[in-house]
């Protein structure tokens, strides 16, 4: 039997029904977010009016389909009373529409309620937890909402105790899960109802562009797409992980995409933008969602980017180009952590950019032990003693080891994607250090014959100069005591290196004082 058959049999008339309460499930969850940022940025911009202008969020409420106009100055018509209290013009009608999302958000669960005992318990655990928060949000007297009222109302987090935006979370994850049981058909792997033909080609072309690549996150869980058709709008959601604020959502309204990014991580939702530099995508200005009033550890970040497209096969190649490169985020900021072992954070985010440019990702250099396995390669590379977490770009220099871990992961990645073993991999990451690691001693070689040359260098500008003036009566001896003293330094410079080095060999005394000349 057809999956939809087998939807509508198992549910009835509710069938009918579902999908568009699913629909609008998802506008409601939307909406609720925007409510309670709308909140946030409110209470942040009454407190420190002077930082700057206050945005309006109308392309959030626009996009969630709120049209009253109004809302728009909420945020710069709000102003603090002082004592942690906030006048929020509007502030009862912000609370109204909450109310109606959440009951959005719930509608699914109230139509599946009769089916059986396990749904009737679920939505009643639902229906109470939400009546209790209303219930226990003080009444709005003169559109005044107190900081605690904010806080408690926008936490995310646990411990704090529940609120309405754990309640919308939890509420969201009830509604994936029913969009991945009754979609009534799956197109290259996204599952999906309510479309039609003409978003069944972007949707491959989307899933075309994961499907590439999909492969570079191997055992990690994440990538799976839910699509649905609501009032015109195509919308694409990517789970990309495991985390609840790290969520992307595609809005597609005839030839316009709008790329919406939630991140914990402010340098990967920069890292995600550079990603798509090249395709035209137009991005809003960052915005974070956390005020000085509202609890500490709840701060999230918002990157919304539209691009217009040209013709349908432009923006077949936004999307699949989309699709691709989510791989590149999954782990990207424990991928950045190990690699600051190694070398400074700056060329370990160019290092991440490269590897995902090439399509090679950083899940397999963190499959097979990320920095342990260069410090386990420089331990038989290096005749000198090494300390664990020393930075590689101290000991073969910052270009040499930015170019060296660019190896490491493509290494990794291509191994692990051929089959090869782990053994062969490390035996591969070792050789290739041998070629471009230089030990301790030949450095101090190296510094040694630096050094010379400018003293050689000294001793026959002195010469020359010496000889001129004497016949020419020139400036020439002042002229080379300058250059002399651009060489003394770069000389001073070689010998402070040359200690370094030196402190890493056992056995070896080596002076305390600092600089180079004797």
């Amino acid at each position: 039997m057809p999956a939809k058959t087998q939807i509508v049999d198992f549910l009835g008339d509710k069938a009918l029904v579902l999908p568009a309460l699913l629909n609008a499930a998802i506008v409601g969850n939307e909406r609720a977010k925007y409510v309670l940022s709308l909140c946030q940025m409110a209470a942040s911009h009454s407190e420190h009016p002077e930082e700057g202008d206050a945005p309006s969020l109308r392309t959030d409420r626009e996009a969630c389909g709120i049209a009253d106009p109004t809302f728009d100055r909420i945020i710069g018509a709000s102003v603090s009373d002082g004592h942690g209290n906030f006048h929020i013009p509007g502030a009862d009608r912000l609370m109204a529409a909450l109310d109606q999302a959440m009951e959005a958000m719930l509608a699914p669960l109230t139509l599946l309620a009769g089916d059986s005992e396990k749904t009737a318990a679920l939505h009643e655990r639902y229906r109470q937890r939400l009546d209790r928060l209303v219930k226990a949000r003080p009444a709005i007297v003169d559109d005044l909402l107190s900081s605690e009222t904010i806080a408690s109302m926008t936490s995310g987090r646990p411990s704090a105790g529940d609120g309405f935006h754990i309640l919308i979370m939890d509420l969201h994850k009830e509604i994936n899960r029913l969009q991945g049981e009754l979609a009534t058909e799956v197109v290259q792997g996204a599952k999906a109802y309510g479309v039609t033909q003409a978003d069944r080609s972007v949707i491959k072309a989307f899933m075309a562009g994961i499907s590439r690549t999909a492969a570079l996150k191997f055992e990690h869980p994440g990538l799976a797409t839910t699509a649905a058709r609501s009032d015109g709008t195509l919308l694409l959601q990517n789970d990309l992980g495991t985390t609840d604020a790290h969520v992307l959502v595609v809005r597609i309204t005839e030839m316009t995409g709008v790329v919406t990014h939630t991140d914990i991580h402010l340098q990967r939702l920069r890292f995600f933008q550079s990603l798509l530099e090249e395709t035209g995508i137009k991005w809003d200005e960052l915005r974070s969602h956390q005020g000085s009033a509202i609890a500490e550890g709840d701060l999230f970040y918002v990157a919304r980017g539209r691009f217009e497209a040209h013709d349908t096969a432009a923006l077949e190649r936004f999307m699949e180009r989309l699709g691709s490169r989510l791989v590149f985020l999954i782990d990207w900021n424990r991928a950045r952590k190990r690699l600051r072992l190694l070398v400074p954070n700056e060329r370990a985010v160019k290092i991440l950019k490269w590897a995902a440019d090439h399509d090679l990702g950083h899940r397999a250099f963190l499959n097979l032990g990320g920095e342990r396995l260069v410090y386990d390669a420089l331990e038989q590379a290096a005749k000198t003693p090494l300390r664990y977490g020393e930075p590689l770009h101290e000991m073969i220099g910052p270009d040499v080891a930015q170019e060296y871990l660019c190896y490491v992961l493509q290494t990794t990645a291509t191994g692990l994607l051929k089959g090869q073993s782990t053994a062969l991999i490390r035996d591969q990451v070792r050789a290739e250090l041998f070629n471009n690691f230089r030990s301790a001693e030949q450095r101090l070689l190296a510094d040694a014959s630096r050094h010379a040359a400018i003293v050689v260098q000294l001793a026959s500008g002195l010469r020359t100069a010496l000889r001129q003036a004497a016949a020419r009566d020139t400036d020439l001896l002042a002229q080379n005591a300058s250059r002399a003293k651009l060489a003394e330094t770069r000389a001073d410079d070689i010998v402070k290196e040359t200690r370094v080095t030196v402190r890493r060999i056992p056995d070896r005394g080596v002076s305390p004082a600092s600089g180079g000349r004797r």
